[in-house]
């Protein structure tokens, strides 16, 4: 008859012998480098789609959005009829067009939106020495508008907002929900870091086939860093930012130069009179 005893189990035999710290940092590694594959995806998935849109809806809708500047308004003409030179260096696409406004305050901006509707500060304007500068300025909207960076934007960022809301019940935790807004941050950013670039290298092909010379890029990229000095902008990393680093820009700026062979500074052409008195 076989003899049965109560023992004990081992010791520590629950515990694993695995590093739990390390296995938790590689559980996260490995969750946002699949919602980094996954916002990616997505992201082009939503931005291919929104740019085969014909443009006549994306005008349609861009005018209902953005109100044509009346015509009395000397100051969006004057940007009109810059932006419409600086287009005579441009092969569009038909039905594509680009709608100039003057924004009166002090805001330092400017942006390109739907429909080719781009928006000048005169805030911005009156950090601006030169017409050749604010060219730059005006090309690098346009670029994005040609590039149709806008729409892409905007229809990437709402396929990945469509795919995160689908899959936070699933993922249910609120620090998780946290890094997985913090990695589709970082990848969006990145996607608006290319964009930018490639403005940058369509505005400064544009502007120094125009001008002969590429003096209002470098206007505006000397602009662009003092104002990131005054507004203590300069802690920011690239990698959290929408747009590339100012110093690097200027350095592509001195490389492009080189290849199109133009030089980096020339004669400039003073500002527009009427928006000389618009920044007083």
């Amino acid at each position: 008859m076989s003899r049965f005893e109560n023992r004990l189990p081992p010791e520590n035999i629950n515990v694993s012998k695995n590093n739990l710290l390390l296995e938790f940092v590689w559980l996260l590694a490995g969750v946002a480098l699949s919602v980094i594959a996954l916002v990616g995806v997505v992201y082009v998935a939503g931005s291919l789609l929104a740019r085969h849109i014909p443009l006549s809806w994306e005008n349609r809708i861009a005018d209902a959005l953005y109100p044509r500047a009346m015509p009395e308004d000397a100051r969006s003409l004057t940007l009109q009829k810059l932006a419409d030179r600086l287009a005579k260096g441009l092969i569009l696409p038909q039905e594509m067009r680009f709608r100039l406004t003057y924004v009166d305050d002090n805001e330092v901006n400017a942006y390109a939106s739907l429909g080719g509707h781009i928006h000048i500060h005169r805030g911005l304007i009156t950090r601006l020495n030169s017409e050749n500068a604010l060219a730059m300025v005006i090309a690098h909207e346009m670029a994005h508008v040609l590039h149709r960076d806008v729409a892409d934007s905007m229809g990437g960022s709402m396929a990945v907002g469509a795919a995160m809301l689908l899959l936070s019940p699933v993922i249910g935790v609120d620090g998780l929900n946290s890094l997985v807004g913090f990695v589709q941050d970082l990848t969006l950013k990145s996607f608006s870091r290319e964009a930018e670039a490639r403005a940058d290298d369509t505005a400064i092909a544009l502007v120094g086939r125009h001008y002969g010379h590429l003096g209002g890029a470098r206007e505006v990229f000397d602009e662009l860093a003092a104002y990131e000095k005054e507004a203590v902008l300069l802690a920011t990393p690239e990698l959290l930012s929408t747009h590339p680093d100012t110093l690097r820009r200027t350095n592509l700026l001195i490389e492009l130069g080189k290849t199109l062979n133009l030089p980096l500074e020339g004669r400039l052409r003073p500002l527009p009179t009427d928006l000389i008195k618009a920044e007083k």
